[in-house]
């Protein structure tokens, strides 16, 4: 479909961008432990469905079928 290098620059920068400072600002700084780097990568994963369903709503389907 064609939409697979946005995907995957969303998928970097949700992760590298966001998840990974965000598990250490909650393992490390706010002394979560373990559950901080879980929370952080689910910051992560929230973000990325948000991003993929933007990308999925504001895809025209008809363009990419012809």
């Amino acid at each position: 479909m064609g939409l697979q290098k946005k995907a995957s620059y969303m998928t970097i920068s949700c992760i590298y961008i966001l998840g990974i400072p965000s598990a250490c600002v909650f393992a490390f700084v706010c002394n979560w432990g373990v559950l901080g780097l879980e929370a952080g990568f689910g910051v992560a994963c929230i973000a990325l469905a948000i991003c993929y369903s933007c990308l999925l709503k504001k895809t025209d389907w008809q363009m990419i079928s012809d």
